[in-house]
């Protein structure tokens, strides 16, 4: 059996011939900027996909997808590792804390979550910016699945509607991640029962804490998951009330979610 292999160290395209069939691997974002530094468009990802074309003669966009990545830079208050430290569990993933950030991916390795420091990059060295990338491999079912999109070659992805399920999906990913709250300002009427159920959030997370309502409560869980948002709409309250900021994890909740929504309608 043989293998193959070519390399275009300029366009960063690498391309493999075996017998099962012909894999190119390409990062659409170097191809287009010249670097890693910053995000490409829908548009550009269009242009990526008609260049690649061009350039090899070969309609890549019929080419089905076996791995992508979707990321985007956050700016944040804080330096990063302060939010990674308080990056807790992902469901049954593997957590992979290392130097300059912290990696989830699940044992197939079909998808993986990754929030790293990109200070390193920063032209301003006290700005503070967190990447956080999601990364689909092999089916990728959870795209290929969604309101029954057909999103399996390249050129589905560079549809505006099958292109805004991408940030979608990618948001997902991240408000599924068990973030440890800290609940930094809270108003002095709050009952026992109310600072016991603080407690608990701090020590399982908030998605922790629902869980366990799930399954203490089953028959009454939507009662005791209305309590527990009437405690939360009641520390919101306390923190505009008082003009107080967000805590560190809820500044980060925010700004990823705002970020997701601007790539949605930018699409």
């Amino acid at each position: 059996m043989y293998v193959y292999y070519y390399r275009d160290p300029v366009n960063g395209v690498s391309l493999t011939s075996s017998p099962k069939g012909v894999t190119v691997e390409a990062n659409p974002t170097v191809y287009i900027t010249g670097n890693n530094n910053r995000q490409i468009n829908r548009q550009q990802l269009t242009e990526f996909v008609r260049s690649l074309s061009d350039t090899y003669l070969c309609n890549f966009g019929k080419w089905d997808l076996s791995l992508f990545d979707f990321n985007s830079d956050i700016q944040v208050n804080h330096p990063p590792h302060q939010y990674f430290e308080l990056c807790g569990s992902l469901k049954t993933w593997t957590r992979r804390p290392y130097e300059s950030g912290i990696n989830y991916s699940t044992s197939s390795n079909t998808k993986a979550l990754t929030l790293y420091d990109r200070g390193d990059r920063a032209q301003d060295p006290d700005t503070h910016t967190i990447r956080i990338e999601a990364s689909f491999n092999k089916q990728i079912k959870s795209i290929t699945e969604i309101k029954n999109r057909k999103m399996k070659t390249m050129n589905d992805f560079t549809t505006p509607d099958n292109y805004r399920q991408l940030p979608k999906l990618w948001l997902e990913a991240y408000e599924q991640l068990n973030k440890n709250e800290t609940f930094d300002y809270q108003p002095a009427d709050l009952s026992d029962y109310e600072l016991d159920v603080l407690d608990r959030v701090r020590l399982l997370t908030l998605n922790g804490y629902r869980q366990k309502l799930r399954v203490d409560y089953p028959r009454n869980f939507r009662y005791q998951e209305m309590k527990l948002e009437a405690l939360l709409d009641k520390l919101r309250a306390h923190r505009h009330r008082n003009n107080l900021p967000l805590d560190i994890i809820g500044e980060l909740n925010q700004k990823v979610r705002d970020r997701a929504a601007q790539l949605i309608a930018e699409a």
